[in-house]
């Protein structure tokens, strides 16, 4: 799952296994035209006050959980 230039969302409770990629994914994206998977894109862009709690992450081909910037 990817959120792109998200806030206040709560994965709560979610179990995520047998992905090739990563399971759970939070990106701003600051400009989109140079980053193929993001769909949108601003200097302005924000990533903010996501929660993720009582959840499992297993059998993944990449990470579990990834955190970025994409500019």
């Amino acid at each position: 799952m990817s959120f792109q230039n998200s806030q206040h969302i709560t994965f709560d409770s979610g179990v995520v296994t047998q992905t090739s990629g990563a399971g759970l994914e939070f990106l701003s994206c600051l400009n989109a035209e140079l980053v193929a998977r993001c769909v949108s894109g601003s200097v302005n862009s924000v990533t903010a006050t996501n929660v993720i709690e009582n959840s499992a992450f297993y059998d993944l081909g990449e990470d579990g959980i990834r955190i970025a910037i994409q500019n």
